[in-house]
């Protein structure tokens, strides 16, 4: 039977999270050149196309295997995208892209795995999975996904631009349309400075005043005047 209230509702939200979390990953790989899946942006870090099985295999290892005990389907990509392939001697890792599926495999097995892991959102009994009380397993299995975006956006910062492709900008709203017209201005004085206020001058005036007292200087000077009061403002 189909649950009640509360419970309906937060597998309704943590449905919607979660699909919200894969758009996320989704947009990230396809930022790539499908030939870049298989490059190390990073020397110390896995090849890209770890992550793309990864970030699937840890929702299903969680959830799948971990919370509801179901069989694998597929136990060598389990381990696979759990841990990818661990360096010699603790050397850098050396593994070649030939030592990992193709990109058409993985995208196979993480179809099933989502479909999968959809199921037991929407319609496993939880009440008896500890894992699976007040959606514990999902939270973490959305953070981990969202970790590993800023990961591999991270990564793929590092990547040359001729191993990407360009992503349009998401549609910006519209600016609203601005008709210009010309102003009549009438023939007239213009006065430059703030309206006097309170018994103070303008700023014009002011500006006016310093030039004379700096002319009063220069003449001054000119006839070889250079006492000290010249300068007083």
């Amino acid at each position: 039977m189909p649950p009640a209230g509360s419970a309906l509702e937060l597998r309704h939200e943590l449905d919607e999270r979660l699909a919200d979390a894969r758009t996320r990953t989704d947009e990230i790989f396809r930022i790539l050149k499908p030939e870049a899946l298989y490059d190390r942006p990073i020397a110390e870090r896995h090849r890209l196309i770890f992550y793309l099985g990864h970030v699937e295999v840890f929702d299903w290892n969680l959830i799948g295997r971990g919370a509801c005990e179901r069989p694998s389907f597929n136990e060598a990509y389990d381990k696979l995208f759990a841990f990818g392939i661990d360096p010699v001697d603790g050397r850098l890792p050396a593994d070649q892209p030939s030592d990992w599926p193709t990109v058409a495999e993985i995208h196979g097995y993480n179809a099933r795995l989502r479909g999968e892991i959809d199921r037991i959102v929407r319609e496993e009994d939880w009440s008896t999975r500890p894992l699976l009380a007040d959606g514990l397993a999902f939270h973490v299995a959305i953070e981990h996904r969202l970790m590993h975006a800023e990961t591999l956006a991270y990564l793929l910062h590092q990547l040359p631009l001729a191993r990407k492709r360009p992503v349009s900008g998401r549609p910006q709203p519209a600016a609203p349309s601005v008709t210009t017209r010309a102003i009549p201005i009438p023939a007239g004085r213009a006065t430059l400075g703030t309206v006097a206020q309170r018994g103070r001058v303008r700023l014009g005036q002011r500006v006016r005043g310093t030039r004379r007292r700096r002319a009063g200087v220069r003449d001054r000077l000119a006839s070889g005047d250079e006492r000290r009061s010249s300068w007083t403002s």
